[in-house]
């Protein structure tokens, strides 16, 4: 396994910082992620993420980079939409769902 692979997995590995606060999110979360990312790269890291949340959806974008918010905005902020409109029905998101009825407006 080479060093960044390492490091990499292990900031996702549940017994360190980061990997318990993922463990203690109990919210649906949406994890977004581009199979063509050279920054942080896939496999790495959306998959190890999204294993450590109790309660998430994993969303793969063939040949979308890292970059994806800004090069493929339609795409993502449909899909995020979407997302935040079945979470706004959820007790625990009011405040979510006055801010997204605000921004799709």
């Amino acid at each position: 396994m080479s060093r960044s692979r390492l490091v990499t997995t292990s900031r996702h590995s549940g017994s360190n910082p980061i990997g318990r606060f993922l463990k203690k999110i109990t919210v649906p979360v949406l994890v977004m992620h581009g199979d063509h990312d050279q920054i942080a790269p896939y496999a790495d890291s959306a998959p190890l993420s999204a294993k450590l949340l109790r309660n998430s959806t994993l969303k793969t974008y063939k040949g979308f980079p890292h970059r994806m918010p800004t090069t493929e905005a339609d795409t993502i902020n449909a899909d995020l939409l979407t997302f935040l409109k079945g979470a706004s029905s959820q007790p625990w998101c009011s405040c979510l769902k006055t801010l997204f009825l605000a921004c799709a407006n």
